[in-house]
């Protein structure tokens, strides 16, 4: 269950962040694959990390603008 309270609006004292990410071909492909599970297999430097880091980001952010506890 998640403990953070669902936010329609943000806070009057929230700040802006934009994070400066252009995904290479591959970490694009995926991004827009729609399957629930993806694997990927890449060598060193790939960018898996960052695909990791910018998915969970992206997911989280979804769950918290539809509502949604986990």
């Amino acid at each position: 269950m998640c403990l953070m309270p669902t936010l329609l609006e943000p806070p009057a004292n929230a700040k802006r962040i934009e994070i400066p990410y252009r995904p290479f071909a591959l970490q694009k492909a995926i991004h827009d694959d729609p399957s629930r599970l993806r694997v990927v297999r890449w060598g060193r430097r790939g960018g898996k990390s960052l695909l990791g880091l910018i998915e969970g980001f992206c997911m989280s952010y979804d769950c918290l603008r539809k509502g949604i506890e986990r």
